[in-house]
């Protein structure tokens, strides 16, 4: 690569809708941004939200990771449940 030449070839957008274009300078002017970072955040956020959602089995997956993750774990207090709320046998408080 040449030291004269650009590092990627720049390209152009032409917004021919007026109310697309102003629409594009409004979000810029309120995050204080250029127009052009302005349309590819928007872009970007718009594929993003549109990304296709993890399949049942996918999320079945990732749930039960984290299942196993919960009952590996040690178990930090041996008490019965009814001891740590602080009732006795007969299910009176203590």
């Amino acid at each position: 690569m040449n030291k004269h030449e650009p590092a990627a070839k720049a390209t152009q957008l032409n917004l021919k809708d007026p109310e697309t274009r102003a629409l594009a300078e409004e979000v810029a002017r309120q995050h204080h941004t250029t127009l052009s970072r302005a349309v590819k955040v928007a872009l970007q956020e718009k594929l993003d939200r549109d990304a296709p959602v993890e399949s049942a089995d996918e999320r079945y997956a990732r749930m039960m990771s984290i299942v196993e993750r919960y009952w590996a774990a040690p178990v930090r207090d041996t008490r019965t449940a009814d001891e740590i709320l602080g009732y006795d046998e007969n299910g009176l408080p203590t």
